[in-house]
């Protein structure tokens, strides 16, 4: 096997961040419903080993309280949440190590308790063994 093959598929160091997804599109939600703003395809597989998924976005509303719920295969795992009326950091971490090998789906979806803007800038996810 040529070298740099063996370097792409050798197992990564423990610990590495490896980038899953990145999107910078701003997008809001009005009102009370959850709204699906962002989705993402993954592989988990022995080649690219990762336990934890890390999310980092930005999100901001323009009252009341915004919910920022995190899904993985349609199935809630998070829910980060703000006040701030200007763009503020919010990050959490998943414990994925119970994921089968293969395709699964990462969702972000938002919503506000009145009727109220939720904005989501940018989000960031990674993969860490």
């Amino acid at each position: 096997m040529p070298e740099f093959a063996k370097a792409i598929l050798e197992p990564t160091v423990v610990g590495a961040k490896q980038p899953i997804a990145v999107d910078d599109t701003e997008v809001s939600v009005y009102g009370t419903s959850e709204t699906e703003v962002k989705k993402f395809t993954f592989i988990k597989s022995n080649l690219m080993p990762f336990k934890i998924l890390i999310i980092q976005l930005e999100g901001k509303v323009s009252g009341g309280t915004g919910y920022f719920r995190i899904y993985i295969d349609g199935s809630l795992k998070k829910e980060l949440s703000t006040t701030s009326t200007s763009y503020v950091p919010l990050v959490c971490a998943i414990n994925v190590t119970d994921l089968p090998e293969g395709g699964h789906t990462f969702s972000l979806r938002l919503l506000n308790s009145g009727s109220y803007y939720t904005y989501n800038r940018t989000i960031e996810v990674y993969g860490v063994s």
